[in-house]
């Protein structure tokens, strides 16, 4: 593709994605989800020559692209706006194991994301992964400059179920041996 070809694709994909914003701000979940799988569709070429991972398949691929380097940044920061995006999606549908492997797509491409950290902590408290959940909110931690009121209630709700997990555990054990 053309270099002029691929700013009309990166111009596609930042109109799925401001669709899809509209749509999630109308809590129409699917049109949201739709929008923003085809504004991932029409930048894929872009990430892909820019040598990342491709977050539907699942591949890396290498060289071969006319775009120019400012285009594949910008492809990659919108196509972790737009997995970002369909994480909360999936949060807002009670679907978390959704959520965690979209976020999980962001951290493999930006590891200090914090806005993916966050969320997949919540997901990981929806499926009952305390342990998953208090590392990404620790991690979360680690990185930000500020402090927030949710992550550490969060990280006080895990420890209630870390030690009300301890105490069952506890009678369990007891009960087995009395």
């Amino acid at each position: 593709m053309e270099a002029t070809s691929d700013r009309v694709q990166l111009d596609k994909a930042i109109e799925h994605k401001n669709l899809g914003n509209a749509a999630f701000q109308k809590q129409d979940w699917h049109v949201a989800l739709t929008n923003y799988h085809y504004g991932l569709l029409a930048i894929r070429h872009l990430t892909l020559s820019a040598g990342k991972q491709d977050p539907m398949l699942g591949m890396v691929a290498g060289k071969g692209n006319t775009a120019t380097d400012s285009d594949k940044k910008e492809a990659i920061e919108l196509q972790n706006t737009i997995l970002l995006n369909m994480g909360a999606v999936f949060l807002k549908q009670q679907k978390p194991q959704r959520a965690i492997d979209e976020l999980t797509k962001v951290l493999a491409l930006d590891p200090k994301s914090l806005k993916a950290l966050y969320r997949r902590g919540q997901a990981y408290i929806d499926v009952k992964n305390y342990d998953k959940a208090k590392a990404d909110y620790l991690k979360w931690k680690e990185l930000s400059t500020t402090q927030d009121k949710l992550v550490e209630a969060n990280l006080r709700r895990i420890a209630l179920w870390e030690k009300q997990e301890e105490e069952r555990s506890k009678k369990v054990y007891q009960n087995m041996f009395s």
